[in-house]
This record gives C-alpha cells, structure tokens and sequence, in this order.
C-alpha cells in the first residue's frame, strides 16, 4: 500500500516500560535520546518520556570540558526506570517542580529549592516555552524542561 511503512523490531521492545535507562537531551536532534543503561546504546528519541526511581548524574570532567572549550557535550544524564514516553505534556498535574541542569551556571541538577540529586518520578519535556539569556544567544527557541514531586524537594 503507497504510503505505509512498517517497523520490524528485532529483540526486546526499545519502548517496553521497566527498562533501566538513561536520558539526555540531544542537541542536534533536539529531542531526547534514551539509551540502556546496559548496552550504552540508543533505544529512540522522544520529546517526551517519565522515569521512575531517579537519579540525576553529572560528570565533573566533561562539565570542565564544556567550560574550557565552551563547547556542549554529553556529560550529564538523568538515570531511571522507563515509564512511558512520547505522552506529551498533559501528564503534568501541576504538582511538579521545575528541575534543570545548565553547565555554565551549575554544577549539578537544581531546582528553585536547591540541588536534587534522586527522585520516584521525573517527566522529561522538550516544549517550554521560558528560555533563559544563554539559551536566547545560542539560538534556541525551545529547551528541555523536567519537573519531580514538589513534596520530594520542597
């Protein structure tokens, strides 16, 4: 049929829930990458994905790289246990707190309480519309966004 594709998974569902990942935003895609936290290896990309059981990782070495050469890398990630992804928005009640990682203005995860280093549950977003000045100059006009339990960090 003209106009119909058809997807052969081989092995285990990358999309399966119960899977240990990690998940980073990709800037060349500007997207999510999800990857097993077994293999290394990219399951798919998503603007959307929940994790469960969380927790935030930032290498120190790659973030001294990004400010020596002003250069973004892959070196921090949030670790958990997949949920669901691609479900958009509409999963958030408006009982989470906004949680993020800039390397030129911390050295960790934070949200407007302080560092945050574990969570139960995440919600991975990439439409936010509030960027801040760094993001404005590089030319970004969406960032990701992430958001954790309100009880969990207030």
């Amino acid at each position: 049929m003209k106009g119909t594709a058809t997807i052969t998974i081989l092995g285990p569902d990358p999309f399966a829930p119960g899977q240990d990942v990690e998940v980073y935003f990709n800037l060349h895609k500007k997207l999510f990458s999800v990857r097993s936290r077994k293999t290394r290896k990219v399951l798919f990309h998503t603007d959307s994905v929940e994790l469960s059981d969380v927790t935030f990782k930032v290498s120190e070495a790659g973030r001294q790289r990004v400010l020596k050469e002003k250069r973004k890398n892959v070196h921090a990630y949030v670790r958990g246990t997949l949920v669901a992804s691609g479900i958009g928005w509409q999963r958030n009640d408006g009982s989470g707190v906004r949680a993020y990682y800039n390397p030129y203005k911390t050295e960790t995860f934070i949200t407007d309480f302080g560092p945050i280093h574990e969570t139960t549950r995440a919600v991975l977003d990439i439409d936010y519309p509030l960027i801040d000045e760094h993001d404005r100059r590089a030319g970004y006009k969406t960032v990701p966004r992430m958001f954790v339990p309100r009880d969990e960090v207030a």
